[in-house]
């Protein structure tokens, strides 16, 4: 299937997308106005520049497009206090949670394909997961009204997340064991467990990694070149973006592993994309 084709004709499955895109919109503004003349640019400028001043932001890369076009695309600050190299368009971010765009766009790829439904039980795709509701279906994970307990709740998958060295494995065991604070489908509570256990149906249902998946579907035919895995826990990776933790008023980076969570799931369904500023207005350009 283009992926193009999909995107643009079946409107009807992206109207379902909706609540979850609004969890998860790309970091880019959709302008509608006329292109910026340059004292509206600079205007622009000044107000990204005093929010990080105030905030303490080291870094940032600001992206604004009008329709499919990049109106604006400017860097400000460095990507790391220690390094003072300066941020561009093209520098790298992690993505974080707009990772879940990609996992809720290959499940609706399949629901497309026929390959599961919305309303497909959990537990059809998951049996290994014993605690799951029978009643829970892929619709309530996608807009976060499964009921499971959050991951960060749960101190096993807590001190798992903490511990170096922990496999992606490991932890998709002790998720297995994940319990249910609520009926599905009776509130709305966001949280990554639902995007982790929907990343697991995808590979399980298309037979591949997910890392495998979202390339062959969305990044090789998009040509998305800057999209990634998240980067080696250790060396230099040009044009990255770090994230930074105020201690006694001084910007300290943090580690990798603080910042992502790539040490225990490389092919994580909730938040381990990288890209640049552009690279996200590019999926944004494809997507909607």
């Amino acid at each position: 299937m283009n992926p193009r084709n999909f995107f643009a004709e079946r409107r009807s499955i992206a109207e379902l997308a909706r609540p979850i895109a609004a969890a998860v919109l790309c970091v880019c503004v959709s302008a509608a106005v006329a292109a910026p003349s340059r004292p509206r640019v600079d205007e622009v400028a000044a107000i990204v520049a005093a929010g990080m001043k105030e905030q303490g932001i080291p870094g940032a890369a600001l992206v604004v497009m009008k329709g499919d076009e990049i109106i604006l695309a400017r860097g400000f600050g460095v990507e790391d206090a220690a390094r003072e190299d300066r941020v561009t368009e093209n520098s790298i971010f992690a993505l974080g949670s707009i990772t879940k765009q990609f996992t809720a766009a290959a499940i609706l790829q399949l629901v497309e394909q026929r390959r599961l439904a919305l309303d497909d039980p959990v537990a059809h795709h998951l049996p290994d997961f014993t605690h799951l509701p029978a009643d829970l279906k892929i619709q309530h994970l996608l807009s976060h009204t499964s009921g499971i307990r959050e991951e960060f709740a749960q101190p096993e998958l807590t001190a798992l997340f903490a511990q170096p060295g922990t496999t992606y494995e490991e932890y998709v065991d002790a998720a297995r064991h994940s319990p249910s604070d609520w009926p599905p489908g009776s509130r709305w509570s966001y949280g990554n467990i639902n995007y982790l256990l929907l990343g697991l149906i995808v590979e399980r249902v298309d037979g591949q990694p997910l890392e495998v998946v979202f390339d062959e579907r969305f990044f090789k035919p998009l040509e998305l070149r800057s999209f990634r895995l998240c980067p080696p826990q250790t060396g230099e990776v040009p044009g990255e973006a770090r994230g930074h933790v105020n201690r006694d008023g001084a910007l300290v980076p943090l580690t990798r592993r603080r910042t992502h969570r790539c040490s225990v799931a490389p092919a994580d369904s909730a938040e381990a994309r990288w890209t640049s500023r552009v690279g996200c207005a590019h999926w944004r350009k494809a997507k909607w």
